[in-house]
């Protein structure tokens, strides 16, 4: 493999920068949720879903490509940077200087948050392409803390909004503000591997890789967009801010995962683009079981327990939500299984597949709900995660075809996450019967601690890497009882280059 392997050092930033980001976005949600009503929630879900469909040709359109290039000058990366602040310009001032001339188009509050939403463009350019160049040199602790804390700044400007009054304003400038100060910590870090530059034709190359995936990434937003554009139209915008509320608690965290593990395996992957197959098919395994064997538990078990989480977290006023995060979590957990195969096909320039994929997602959805027209919004959300249980075995057939690493291979690395999350979801269900009679936070703390500790002690059964690691944390003499004398430290020995 590759000397540019990851280090225990680079999972261990990369999953902080998660878990706090995840963190700080749900505490913040319950927080602002008693401030703020359904109605607010709808309104500025779907105008941030607006933003980030933009925002995909702005932070998004060079990530990956800077990433997945072999070459790379500091003129390139000045080039891409230029375009994307003069982008993000163009498209802030069309907005402002539309609303400007038809002033009565959406009414005044509504152009104000569409403003302050645009106007985080602005930064979001030039954090895309820092962030780039640093995970490239997989310098993931400088992304991290800068992230952490933005996200941090932000977080406190929502919650001292809503605290006043503010309604959706809350959230969009929840949004805004913590790419103001994300921008300010993140690009004097990368300035030094930069040289401005104004000469848009070297970016050619990029831009063919580039663009596909943005619009890529565009059908997937858009997917969602139209979602709640027709949720609200069909069911009310007090539906819509329930549907929202549960896609914060499952998509929004499923996103922020799927980043996260994308900003960590995908270097590992783009990596061994001409590194011998062997290589490249242990770093594939690699990326799999990381994602499994974090997000499949957690998402399995927010299905199980949103009965308890839900009326707990939020009060009795959300208690609607709970069966949309029970049926959104269980699809997101299912959409993990094949992440990392999205993530090998895009790293070795197949960009198609994850374009087709998008494609059939925003046609299903809209056609389905056009045709049925479900009057529930449970109805709606089964719909959503349709798609996503269909295209599972295709793309283990196209990894299959394109990357030649068989169905065995593809599925090892998942097996232990498989079974541990089901010996979990049989304890919480046994459980579920035992606890019946006990307050919700009672029975939903019981829950989570058998639930963690069936999974734990599964992995450490099922999977040899996790018994190394877990031997590592362990007092002397007990550790020497399960290392077999091996010296190198557990995740190094899973995370860099093992022979056959």
């Amino acid at each position: 493999m590759s000397n540019r392997a990851l280090k225990k050092s680079h999972v261990t930033w990369v999953m902080a920068d998660t878990v706090v980001t995840a963190g700080l976005s749900i505490g913040t949600l319950l927080i602002v949720a008693r401030f703020v009503g359904p109605e607010d929630f709808g309104k500025a879900g779907i105008i941030l879903g607006g933003t980030q469909l933009a925002n995909l040709f702005v932070e998004g359109l060079f990530h990956d490509a800077l990433i997945q290039r072999r070459d790379m000058s500091p003129s390139l990366v000045g080039a891409a940077l230029a375009f994307v602040v003069i982008l993000a310009m163009a498209l802030f001032t069309l907005a402002a200087g539309l609303f400007a001339i038809v002033p009565n188009m959406l009414g005044a509050e509504q152009h104000w948050l569409v403003i302050g939403a645009l106007f985080s463009l602005l930064f979001n350019g030039p954090i895309g392409v820092s962030n780039a160049i640093l995970r490239r040199e997989f310098d993931f602790a400088t992304v991290a803390r800068a992230s952490a804390v933005g996200k941090l700044l932000g977080c406190a400007v929502a919650i001292a909004i809503a605290a006043m009054g503010g309604g959706a304003f809350s959230f969009i400038w929840q949004y805004t503000a913590g790419a103001i100060f994300h921008c300010a910590l993140i690009v004097p870090s990368a300035l030094g591997r930069l040289k401005v530059n104004f000469r848009f034709g070297s970016l050619g190359p990029l831009l063919r890789f580039a663009m596909p995936y943005a619009l890529m990434h565009l059908l997937v937003a858009a997917r969602l967009q139209c979602f709640m554009l027709v949720v609200a139209a069909l069911l009310g915008l007090r539906t819509a801010g329930f549907i929202n509320v549960a896609f914060r608690f499952t998509t929004t965290t499923q996103v922020i995962l799927t980043t996260a593990f994308n900003n960590l395996t995908f270097p590992l992957l783009a990596a061994q683009q001409d590194a011998s197959h062997p290589d490249l098919v242990k770093a594939f395994q690699i990326s799999t079981k990381l994602i499994t064997v974090g997000a499949l538990p957690a998402f399995v078990g927010l299905s199980l327990v949103a009965g308890d989480f839900i009326p707990v977290a939020m009060g009795p006023n959300w208690y609607a939500t709970v069966p949309l995060v029970a049926v959104l979590a269980a699809g997101a957990a299912i959409s993990f299984l094949r992440l990392s195969s999205s993530f090998l096909l895009r790293a070795l320039g197949h960009v198609r597949f994850s374009f087709w994929n998008a494609t059939f997602h925003l046609i299903f959805i809209l056609v389905a709900i056009l045709l049925l027209r479900p009057a529930r919004a449970l109805d709606m959300v089964f719909f959503w995660i349709i798609p996503t249980i269909i295209q599972l075995p295709a793309t283990w057939a196209i990894v299959w075809y394109v990357g030649r690493i068989g169905l065995k291979r593809q599925i090892a690395p998942v097996i232990p996450a498989v079974v541990g999350t089901a010996v979990m979801a049989a304890v919480v269900l046994a459980l579920s019967h035992l606890v019946a009679d006990q307050a919700a936070p009672v029975r939903l703390a019981v829950k989570i601690l058998a639930g963690g500790i069936a999974y734990g002690l599964c992995l450490l059964i099922l999977d040899q890497d996790i018994r190394r690691i877990f031997a590592q944390l362990l007092p002397q003499p007990f550790s020497s009882l399960t290392t077999s004398g091996r010296t190198a430290h557990p995740t190094e020995a899973l995370l860099h280059d093992q022979r056959h």
